[in-house]
């Protein structure tokens, strides 16, 4: 299997700055799971998710006006499409950026 066979060419980003509630309303409004954090054309956070909004916003103490630079995982993790099943579990990633 190809990582094109899994993947989705639609992609939606953000900047650092962005507030976590702009970003919940596109990704509400879009019906998505996820938005990627770029700065300078660069992929600087592994994305902001609905289950950050849920757990950091919603439920958490962190505000929804908060920048996305603030609630994005800045981890990047990234494997070839083979590894992946091997290692998303084990690093408890939920998704990745195709």
């Amino acid at each position: 299997m190809h990582s094109k066979q899994v993947m989705t060419s639609s992609v939606t980003v953000a900047s650092p700055g962005t507030a976590i509630s702009e970003i919940a309303r596109k990704m509400r409004d879009e019906d998505i799971g996820v938005t990627l954090v770029i700065e300078s054309e660069r992929l600087i956070g592994v994305v902001v998710t609905d289950r950050d909004v849920l757990t950091k916003v919603v439920v958490g103490d962190h505000n929804a006006d908060s920048a996305s630079r603030e609630e994005m995982s800045p981890r990047l993790l990234y494997w070839s499409l083979h590894d992946v099943v091997a290692n998303m579990g084990a690093n408890q990633v939920r998704r990745l950026p195709a």
